[in-house]
């Protein structure tokens, strides 16, 4: 794949060189992205995603100045995401990034047709999956007194649309716990940010409806639909030394859809 990460060249080697990344849900679309990125730039790469189906993420390996790893872990299984922790701190000793991007949306969440099933896959994927991962792998950034974490909200957290309403519901949560985290990890060496996208189009965004899709790119200023690119750059400035008094933040990666 050809990079479209000016970011990259902009942070040298050595600002990625020796950090230990984990990348969640990095085996297609904005993760995807986000792993060869940091993998171009340097860092040893650990994604972690729930299929065992998909091909290994760096399709560039010419380009990949640091490593990258794949596991399979289901975030949203917490004894699964132990076991990838246990497995990633016993190879690497640290965990530098932590890049909560796994997510799920899909089936009728209107009020009164949502189904259990539904509610509780996307909960347990885009809400408890980020926690999770945070209640496992913090604890190693506080005893080194540094990390990075960066979670994925949406922009349908401040604006949501009919029948997304769980999507929306646990992506605003997810905002939530950014700033709570970001505010009780501060002190400790660790900010805590998420990135808000807005219509970026990947596979998870392939299955919205046509009039939603449509809709959405009228109401964006730039005129075009995010590449996973556009959110990837921005996962490495913040978890870059250039953003370490940035905390706290929902970054919005939406080319103007919510101004």
């Amino acid at each position: 794949m050809a990079h479209e990460h000016g970011v990259i060249e902009a942070l040298t080697m050595a600002e990625f060189s020796g950090k230990v990344v984990v990348v969640t849900g990095g085996g297609q679309g904005i993760g995807l992205a986000t792993a060869e990125s940091f993998a171009a730039a340097g860092a040893t790469v650990i994604v972690w995603d729930r299929s065992e189906a998909r091909g290994e993420p760096v399709r560039d390996q010419r380009r990949a100045a640091g490593s990258l790893e794949r596991r399979q872990v289901d975030v949203s299984d917490l004894e699964s995401v132990r076991r990838g922790a246990d497995e990633v701190l016993e190879q690497h000793r640290k965990v530098d990034v932590l890049i909560n991007n796994a997510g799920v949306n899909f089936g009728d969440q209107s009020a009164a047709e949502i189904n259990d099933s539904t509610w509780e896959a996307i909960l347990g994927t885009n809400l408890k999956g980020t926690v999770n991962t945070v209640r496992v792998l913090s604890p190693a950034m506080v005893r080194r007194k540094q990390g990075r974490i960066i979670n994925t909200s949406s922009i349908l957290a401040r604006f949501p649309v009919p029948g997304l309403g769980a999507y929306a519901a646990a992506k605003a949560a997810v905002a939530t716990m950014t700033r709570a985290w970001a505010r009780e990890l501060g002190p400790h060496g660790i900010t805590v940010n998420a990135v808000a996208p807005g219509f970026i189009n990947t596979p998870l965004n392939a299955g919205l409806p046509g009039e939603l899709i449509q809709a959405l790119l009228q109401r964006t200023p730039v005129g075009r639909p995010g590449k996973a690119a556009d959110v990837a750059n921005v996962h490495l400035f913040l978890a870059s030394d250039a953003a370490g008094f940035i905390n706290g933040a929902i970054v919005p990666v939406d080319g103007g859809l919510t101004l």
